[in-house]
């Protein structure tokens, strides 16, 4: 592709991700258009393709791998999908930028590769984190050696699912909370530790429909210049059910506590929410509330304790 001409973009599926984020930064791009989408409801790519300002609406999938306006693809479909039209993407001389996780299994990523080897185009996994700049100092400040030697990496990453209709709670579909989420933390540590782990092993909850709703592992990296290599992932995910143990109190509405409920003051405001935030977002155990009342007051951790097991303490 020389200077002047642009990558030319079609989308196949209507997925949220694609017209919340990915669409709009490749219109946006210096190098990118995107052209054309696809539905296989032709109304619904039409509607789709008026309300995000793309040029050219198909009816399916197929139609769209066959337009020569097309240089390249991103797949958004659901992750039981991702090999299937990424071969007929690359059989098709079409770039193809697959959404996390790349496949349902290391065999269908070979053959993926396979494809697009064979036909002369690239492939990549959406995991745009990647190349932030921020991540980018940070990976370069590791391999210089400014940080000194990476021993362990810890990652979590959740969220809570609030319809039972979610996709991301069918099995059948490639649900669940290590392929959705957990993978960010997997490939962020073999990203950091800059090696492929050699022993893998992995904890879970499983939910409805056969998902895991929570899952915990644990990587184990060879040995390099340093003999204690090592990275462990939190891969916990989001759930539409709530479980308590066995013993363990239901989750209160808030994670405050009644001292705290109501700030005197517009700059205590500020810190509660604050305060709710970073917890919310760190949190990764099934006990997700009574670890973000440990972290709260002296009377939130006395009174936690005497409902948690000793095991569960922080």
């Amino acid at each position: 592709m020389n200077a002047e001409r642009k990558l030319r973009w079609g989308v196949l599926g209507t997925a949220n991700i694609g017209r919340a984020a990915v669409n709009p930064a490749i219109q946006a791009s210096r190098n990118g258009a995107l052209v054309a989408v696809a539905s296989r409801d032709l109304e619904r790519a039409q509607a789709f393709a008026a309300t995000g300002n793309i040029p050219k609406a198909c009816g399916s999938y197929e139609a769209l791998l066959d337009d020569p306006d097309v240089d390249a693809v991103y797949i958004p479909l659901p992750n039981s999908m991702h090999c299937e039209w990424a071969v007929r993407a690359a059989e098709a001389r079409k770039h193809v930028l697959c959404e996390k996780p790349l496949a349902m299994t290391a065999a269908e990523c070979f053959e993926m590769q396979r494809a697009a080897d064979a036909n002369g185009v690239k492939l990549m996994e959406a995991f745009m984190y990647r190349f932030h700049s921020r991540t980018e100092s940070v990976i370069a400040r590791i391999r210089n050696g400014d940080l000194g030697t990476v021993r362990v990496v810890r990652s979590a990453f959740t969220f809570r699912v609030a319809r039972p209709e979610n996709i991301r709670l069918n099995a059948a579909l490639g649900g669940g909370s290590l392929m959705d989420v957990g993978c960010y933390c997997v490939n962020a540590s073999r990203m950091l530790i800059g090696a492929e782990p050699a022993e893998v092993q992995a904890w879970a909850t499983w939910g409805p429909g056969g998902i895991d709703s929570e899952m915990a592992g644990s990587l184990r990296f060879p040995d390099g210049p340093s003999p204690s290599s090592t990275a462990r992932s939190a891969l916990s995910g989001a759930s539409s059910t709530r479980w308590p143990a066995p013993g363990e109190a239901s989750p209160p509405k808030e994670p405050f506590c009644r001292g705290r409920e109501r700030p005197s003051s517009s700059s205590g405001v500020r810190r509660a929410r604050r305060r709710g935030t970073r917890r919310r977002a760190s949190i990764s155990t099934s006990s997700w509330w009574s670890t973000s009342r440990m972290q709260c007051c002296r009377t939130c951790r006395s009174a936690t304790r005497r409902q948690m097991p000793r095991a569960t303490w922080r």
